[in-house]
């Protein structure tokens, strides 16, 4: 859908987080005269009442709490935030009336589809290691002339800055299992890093989460590239949507072996040239030299930029040391996998792992079975799945493991200052969203910093 498709519309606008916001500017200098309805089922009274307050002042409608479902088949055209499932059945019942949902992303793609072979587009999306690689992907680009804007999940909004020239720069945009599933264009590049079972309150399934992942690149035309990783399992099960696939973490692409980057025969550098902790991270890089070697640009010219980036907040981030223990923040950690990544990181060194969060349909067994052979010095459980966790691990008997259910994250944190040996570790990767206790994994990530070092 595009944005002249809304002309003469009865258009609403459905959420407002920072897309909202950003399609409520894009709206107030395409269409200052147009009306407009602002739908809102945030339950808190102060966010209610400023958001009535910005809907006052552009004489938007505005519709709020138990009305906002009955109201959506009144719309010619509902602007959908992310965070919303499409699988709602107040939205079904929406769609089979007529009304038309779309996103923000999706409006941003189709706007600028007569373009985007002409630039570079880049879009990157999978389970884990879609920050850090497309962060990184901006990094490496523009560190080698090529200006370009990280947007999306992560960066600014889509059409946040209306200014920008979409042909002179390059733009990496980081896609949520939410909004890859609303595109309806084809996209130049889309990387897909790996699948894991993640976000099925809002899919409704494992399978429907990765069939949704996998829209962008069945959206893809004979013109466009995709980039998969080769050595991922789950990824391998739906090689079929892939046209033309260009993959790394394979022999003869580029890949890791021996603590150097190769690519195929090719030895590139030394893993030890990027100060990202883990195995993942080696992963991330070569997915990120991947996209720079298919736009044409020579990988060895990347390593004075790799020195340099450090990675992001709340991503097996060094926090601190207090009492000869090293505290690390991987708040961003919300499926067990990341979790297990984040431990092989500090091998050899006494851990201890605060686990645990949101209740959602993570693996445990296959945590627990994945650890049994060298489990970490100790692990602190915490809600609200803490207990369902420390079952599982007790069940599995893991040999000389300390295991502690603690009652919240600063219970766990003064526990872990207790029983960590020096020269020790204390990492919060807890392999579950933060919503029933946090704001978000960055306000988590703060906490915790906030407790071990005071």
């Amino acid at each position: 859908m595009r944005f002249s498709d809304l002309n003469g519309k009865k258009v609403a606008l459905f959420g407002l987080g920072r897309e909202g916001y950003s399609f409520i500017n894009l709206w107030l200098a395409r269409k200052p005269k147009a009306s407009l309805t602002i739908l809102d089922e945030t339950t808190s009274q102060s966010d209610q009442k400023a958001n009535q307050e910005l809907a006052s002042s552009h004489n938007f409608e505005y519709i709020t709490g138990n009305n906002v479902s009955p109201a959506l088949s009144s719309f010619d055209v509902v602007i959908k935030s992310p965070g919303i499932s499409k699988y709602r059945s107040d939205i079904i019942n929406a769609k089979e009336k007529g009304t038309k949902f779309s996103s923000l992303v999706d409006l941003w793609f189709s706007e600028n589809n007569n373009k985007s072979l002409n630039t570079k587009v880049i879009c990157i999306t999978g389970t884990k290691g879609k920050s850090t690689t497309s962060s990184l992907t901006v990094h490496l680009l523009n560190a080698l002339g090529k200006k370009t804007t990280l947007a999306g999940n992560i960066g600014i909004p889509l059409f946040s800055d209306l200014s920008q020239d979409l042909n002179s720069t390059a733009w990496v945009v980081e896609l949520s299992s939410y909004q890859a599933t609303e595109i309806s264009t084809s996209i130049p590049y889309a990387m897909l890093l790996n699948l894991y079972p993640e976000h099925t309150n809002w899919h409704g399934s494992v399978t429907q989460y990765y069939q949704d992942k996998l829209n962008i690149f069945r959206q893809q035309n004979n013109d466009a590239k995709c980039i998969i990783n080769g050595s991922d399992p789950n990824t391998a099960l739906y090689k079929d949507d892939f046209k033309n696939p260009t993959l790394f973490n394979t022999k003869t692409s580029i890949h890791v072996a021996d603590d150097y980057f190769y690519d195929g025969e090719k030895k590139l550098f030394s893993i030890s040239i990027s100060p990202l902790l883990g195995q993942h991270n080696a992963h991330n890089i070569c997915a990120a030299l991947t996209v720079i070697s298919l736009l044409g640009f020579d990988v060895l010219d990347t390593a004075e930029a790799l020195k340099s980036f450090t990675g992001l907040h709340h991503r097996l981030e060094f926090i601190g040391e207090k009492n000869e223990i090293k505290f690390i923040d991987d708040s961003i950690s919300t499926i067990p996998q990341a979790a297990l990544a984040a431990l092989n990181a500090f091998k050899g060194s006494p851990t201890t792992l605060l686990l645990g969060g949101q209740k959602r349909a993570q693996e445990w067994d296959a945590f627990a079975n994945a650890i049994q052979n060298d489990p970490p010095y100790a692990i602190i459980t915490m809600p609200s799945n803490g207990n369902e966790i420390a079952k599982t691990l007790r069940d599995f008997h893991l040999k000389n493991t300390i295991i502690y259910e603690a009652k919240d994250l600063q219970d766990g944190v003064k526990k872990a200052k207790e029983i960590t040996p020096k020269g020790g570790t204390v990492l919060l990767s807890p392999a579950a969203p933060s919503y029933d206790h946090f704001k978000n994994f960055e306000e988590r990530g703060e906490c915790f910093k906030q407790f071990a070092l005071e």
